[in-house]
């Protein structure tokens, strides 16, 4: 096999690329479409191991693919699961609510598969967020390793072809070689934006492709870089692939015809290096060449570590920030060239056959099992939240508002169960999901009651909801929720995925409500999903005062109760922060349509909002229980603290305060 680093100027271009990747994921602003240096990559790896495979084609007329297939795992696969396990080991320096997350895209980056589960996922890999994944740039690697399996085979069958064509090798491998890059080029362009397009391996192939068809072409490469023209040559190409580096951002369209300006900029150095004329001191110099050697290294350590930091920063880099994170990446990346890579590549090379892929299979082995441990610790410590029995004199919640003590306890729940403290109608199925319209009975509070309260709306409605089934056992009102996710009841038709289900729920809750008129309707929406969209302050009360005056008609007592605030920043990953609570600052709304459209309509509003962010400050944790479980829903836990001071101001606004049938917590 012909040895990676045999053209110190390759070695340089592989240090170009990943200080492409590490400046743009360091600060995209500096840098921002970094990304492309990951394109050099493909190049550079296509042209490596299609130089190995056409050179032992010609030499043997075939290819050990058991062989070829060990040394590329030896080369590779030791340092990333390394670098896996590392992550596993040390998860306590990512969001806990991210823990099954990572856990699981560490199995797939293990598998060679997690390309496929970033597609799969739709995960945009130009946005940068706290949520960003620790794993996710293993999806090139990934791309790469397909592209292993199957190219020694495709070129291993274009060979064959010689007994019935009268072609040389290298022209049946050439001719292949163009057929793929075509084919893959026309599926990258007409993919465009495509969720996930930007991780497919059938949209990438063609750049590896690309680096193949310079390997096959080693004469034109010596007509194209004659004498002194190879320097010039190289430097058009670092030109192409530095200008796409600092004129690409993430809107640009990628891959597609975008990627072919930094792939074609890889390959034209690539052909100079090939000629072997002239000698650029850029590419080919000590630097270069000792960044270069720890490229895969580098490439390896710095996004998670990137992460972590980032995540501890709540989201910003400092200057010594960066500076710490270089050293420890290059201090680590040195260490695992060392001591892993250079190891294992060494070792096991006259090994042959199955013997050659244990060290392989326990390579893979090791993080899988890490993941495996740690998303059973998650289903564990899941089993325990859904069965938690909270003490309210250790958890008041909202009565530590008004005094109540608060004792030293975890906060609860912990970060990565935050998610799951949602209302019970979700599992019961009673509040509907994407598709559903059919209206369930799940009626709560006190089923026996002459007071009927419908709460109607969408998830912002079924937030309430134990606080509602609390308030209702405490006065004796029946509680009947209608409620589907993202589904507004409003006079407008919205636009959305949901939007025929939602328009059959909305007609099927208002033939349930004028069949049986409740005492009270409680009305709720989201603000700022999708009647938010609507075009402006008109069009959002055009949708909802006319809904207000139909329920009016009906005959019951409309209540409208405000929005939950909306939050600025992800409440989750401030509960990580040394100092409890943490004060969480608020979007501006928009104009409260709500109570707008209310006053228009002459019915109440319903405010709770000082139990939920006291004196205009929104916590993360009040009285030992987590309030929000993402930027605009309150927890479960938290929301059944609210019942008395619902039922309070709730039993204010009534025609009836208590039901005719009494209840003991009746004023």
């Amino acid at each position: 096999m012909v040895r990676e680093g045999f053209k110190p100027e390759l070695q340089g271009l592989r240090a170009v690329a990943v200080l492409l990747v590490l400046v743009f994921h360091l600060d995209p602003a500096w840098l921002s479409g970094g990304y492309v240096g990951v394109d050099a990559f493909f190049v550079l790896s296509g042209y490596f191991i299609t130089t190995a495979l056409v050179g032992d084609l010609e030499r043997t007329g075939g290819i050990d693919l058991i062989g070829f297939y060990a040394r590329r795992f030896r080369r590779l696969l030791p340092a990333a699961a390394l670098v896996l396990a590392a992550m596993l080991v040390g998860i306590a320096a990512f969001p806990q609510d991210q823990w099954p997350h990572i856990a699981r895209e560490v199995a797939a980056a293990a598998l060679y598969v997690e390309n496929l589960f970033l597609a799969h996922h739709a995960v945009d890999y130009l946005a940068f967020d706290r949520v960003a994944s620790p794993v996710q740039h293993y999806w090139s690697l990934s791309v790469e390793e397909q592209f292993y399996l199957v190219w020694p085979v495709i070129l291993l069958g274009a060979a064959q072809l010689r007994r019935a064509i009268a072609w040389p090798v290298r022209r049946l491998v050439t001719g292949t070689i163009v057929v793929a890059l075509l084919g893959s080029l026309g599926l990258s362009i007409t993919a465009g934006h495509a969720p996930g397009s930007y991780f497919h391996p059938q949209l990438r192939v063609w750049e590896l492709a690309m680096g193949g068809l310079v390997a096959c072409l080693p004469g034109w490469s010596n007509r194209v870089a004659r004498g002194r023209h190879a320097v010039a040559v190289q430097g058009a190409g670092l030109v192409l692939l530095t200008g796409a580096a600092i004129g690409y951002s993430a809107t640009t369209v990628f891959p597609g015809y975008a990627a072919l300006v930094p792939t074609f900029g890889a390959a034209l150095v690539i052909l100079a290096a090939q000629a072997d004329r002239g000698r650029n001191r850029l590419l080919d110099n000590p630097a270069m060449r000792w960044i270069g050697d720890r490229s895969y290294a580098i490439y390896l350590w710095h996004w998670p570590i990137i992460v972590a930091v980032r995540y501890r920063s709540d989201g910003q880099l400092g200057l010594f920030d960066m500076v710490g994170i270089l050293i420890v990446v290059l201090l680590l990346a040195e260490l695992t060239k060392r001591l892993v890579e250079d190891r294992f590549r060494l070792h096991g090379r006259g090994r042959a056959g199955v013997r050659s892929f244990v060290p392989v299979a326990i390579a893979i082995a090791v993080p899988l099992l890490l993941a495996g441990a740690l998303l059973g610790y998650v289903a564990w410590d899941r089993h325990r939240f859904e069965r938690a029995q909270l003490d309210p004199r250790v958890y008041p919640g909202a009565a530590a508002l008004t005094g109540a003590p608060v004792p030293a306890a975890p906060v609860f729940p912990a970060a990565h169960l935050v998610p799951l403290d949602i209302p019970s109608v979700y599992a019961d199925g009673c509040s509907l999901p994407f598709g559903a319209s059919a209206i369930r009975a799940c009626p709560a509070g006190v089923l026996r009651s002459a007071t009927t309260i419908a709460v109607v709306g969408d998830s912002h409605a079924a937030q309430w909801l134990p606080a509602f089934d609390r308030a209702g056992q405490r006065r004796g009102w029946r509680i009947v929720p209608l409620t589907k996710s993202s589904c507004p009841l409003v006079a407008t038709r919205m636009v959305h995925a949901d939007a025929a289900s939602c328009a059959v729920w909305a007609r099927n809750v208002l033939a349930t409500l004028a069949a049986h008129p409740p005492a009270v309707i409680v009305y709720a929406l989201y603000l700022d999903g999708e009647v938010g969209q609507l075009a402006d302050d008109d069009a959002r009360l055009a949708a909802i005062r006319p809904m207000l005056v139909r329920l009016a008609a009906l005959g019951s007592r409309v209540i409208v109760l405000r929005d939950t605030p909306h939050l600025s920043v992800d409440p989750i990953a401030a509960l990580d922060r040394p100092a409890q609570p943490v004060l969480l600052p608020r979007v501006a709304r928009r104009s409260d349509m709500l109570r707008t459209a209310a006053q228009a309509s002459g019915v109440p509003m319903l405010d709770l909002d000082d139990w939920i962010c006291p004196r205009g400050q929104c916590r993360t944790v009040i009285g030992n229980l987590v309030v929000w479980r993402d930027d605009h829903h309150i927890t479960a836990h938290y929301a059944a603290t609210l019942a008395a001071p619902l039922a309070d101001r709730l039993a204010r606004l009534l025609p009836h305060p208590c039901p005719r049938t009494g209840a003991a917590a009746c004023p």
